[in-house]
């Protein structure tokens, strides 16, 4: 049986306003909003919030005109992320839609048609026939930050430098620049690194832009190497779980870790 679903009808100061009674939510917890547009768009058609307060839509709670007031519908406040820090905006509204904000006129209208909310964390099966995505970084950020260590695995070697795929992100690409591989003067880069090794480096820049990661293996100390090693160890042992919990539960591993 499907879960019930109610329509969003309006964005107001931050907060998000659902067609359905405050029974239906608990006093603070997680809803999970779906955009049917959303595939069309190049995004996922669900994501997961936090909220930590929920209230009936009337006037003692909002400057609402008294027409406006409608104690069945639900208003979810201060959203959060997994944090517990107040988004920027205090915005609900996906970045890529573009939008910054939620009116109930023109092209705001057209988006709000097309989302509805489910009280509670609802990680979608995949559907039938098809196989869940198991391909997912380990972390919660995208990209690493600066000066941090990962491990990589050397995929080619080029005249410029070393291309790798960050084995912790998803398998991200990165470039170890020729001047970045050893302190010493390099005779033969053949020597010194192979193809299909795994290796420890240094994040010097990332532009997540476009998607550029420089690293230096050069600057990676042994002591690096050794509390990497152990943080890596346990990550990988962490994901391997995640994965096969997807695959029994036929969910998409991203979903999963998104959830918690």
């Amino acid at each position: 049986m499907a879960d019930q679903t109610y329509k969003v009808v309006l964005l107001d100061d931050g907060s998000i306003t659902v067609d359905a009674p405050a029974s239906l939510f608990p006093e603070t917890g997680y809803f999970t909003m779906y955009d049917t547009s959303a595939i069309a768009k190049g995004m996922k058609k669900h994501s997961f919030h936090k909220y930590v307060e929920r209230a009936p839509y009337t006037k003692e709670h909002f400057k609402i005109k008294a027409e406006d007031e409608n104690a069945n519908w639900t208003v979810l406040t201060a959203p959060t992320d997994k944090e517990g820090d107040v988004l920027p905006d205090r915005s609900y509204v996906p970045p890529a839609l573009g939008l910054s904000t939620l009116g109930k006129k023109g092209a705001d209208a057209e988006t709000l048609s097309t989302l509805t909310v489910s009280p509670g964390l609802k990680v979608p099966q995949v559907m039938d026939g098809q196989d869940p995505n198991l391909r997912c970084r380990m972390y919660r950020n995208k990209y690493p930050d600066v000066e941090e260590t990962v491990v990589v695995l050397v995929k080619r070697i080029d005249v410029m430098g070393v291309y790798v795929s960050l084995l912790e992100y998803d398998e991200t690409e990165g470039m170890i620049l020729l001047s970045e591989l050893s302190r010493r003067r390099i005779r033969s880069v053949k020597k010194l690194i192979n193809v299909g090794r795994q290796e420890v480096a240094l994040v010097l820049r990332v532009d997540k832009d476009k998607g550029y990661i420089d690293l230096s293996k050069r600057r990676v100390s042994p002591e690096d190497v050794d509390t990497l090693e152990e943080r890596f160890n346990k990550s990988k042992s962490v994901h391997s779980i995640m994965r096969n919990l997807a695959t029994t539960e036929r969910r998409d591993v991203e979903d999963l870790y998104e959830s918690f």
